[in-house]
């Protein structure tokens, strides 16, 4: 690749992200994040449970609607897997947040937020941060899902009797927080389908994973 086609690709590459921040906003509570999620683009996500492969599909369908290929910057990255969670949130919420609201609900859930631009300090924030991430790809995040995507307040979580959601695929993770948690909120409505999502989840709970 010569140099001009390869400065091409970069600005190609960086006119995307710009366009996924554009979307999700980098401003939040009154501290920039811009740095944040920079880095969460340059995360690739994997997959822990083959099934949340899924998620990295989601990812890649944001390259096809921005008008890119969907290879045509690798894999998919965190920040594109974590946009389209909230997408998939927004749509099982039929009222209340929109997306890029759900967007920082979920960086606050993993405990990014106190990376904003000011709190930077060079490559150990960029340490920090992956540290954080592989804890969730990884699903080394607690048995009720503290230090995950979507945790479930312990009494809650003891309250239903439920074991251990490292075992979990993010799909019936994120239906069963949306229904159990988010939508305890007077602002949110939860679709018609709580109880399949209910009967999916414990049975994927049941499973030996």
């Amino acid at each position: 690749m010569n140099v001009l086609v390869k400065n091409e690709a970069i600005v190609t590459e960086q006119a995307y992200v710009d366009l996924l921040k554009a979307d999700l906003g980098t401003l939040y509570e009154g501290e920039e994040y811009s740095f944040l999620l920079n880095n969460l683009w340059k995360k690739e996500f994997h997959a822990t449970l083959k099934i949340d492969e899924n998620r990295a599909q989601d990812g890649l369908v944001l390259r096809l609607e921005a008008g890119f290929k969907k290879d045509e910057f690798g894999p998919a990255r965190c920040l594109e897997v974590l946009y389209a969670i909230s997408r998939r949130c927004e749509f099982v919420l039929s009222e209340g947040k929109m997306f890029h609201e759900i967007f920082w609900i979920l960086l606050k859930n993993l405990g990014l937020l106190k990376y904003s631009n000011r709190a930077v300090e060079g490559m150990s924030t960029i340490f920090d941060i992956d540290r954080v991430l592989d804890i969730w790809m990884d699903r080394k995040y607690t048995r009720n899902g503290e230090g995950g995507l979507f945790p479930i307040p312990f009494m809650l979580w003891e309250g239903l009797g439920l074991k251990d959601l490292r075992g979990v695929e993010l799909w019936y993770q994120m239906q069963f927080w949306c229904e159990y948690v988010i939508e305890k909120s007077p602002s949110y409505t939860f679709r018609k389908f709580g109880s399949s999502c209910d009967r999916g989840f414990r049975r994927a709970l049941d499973d030996d994973h």
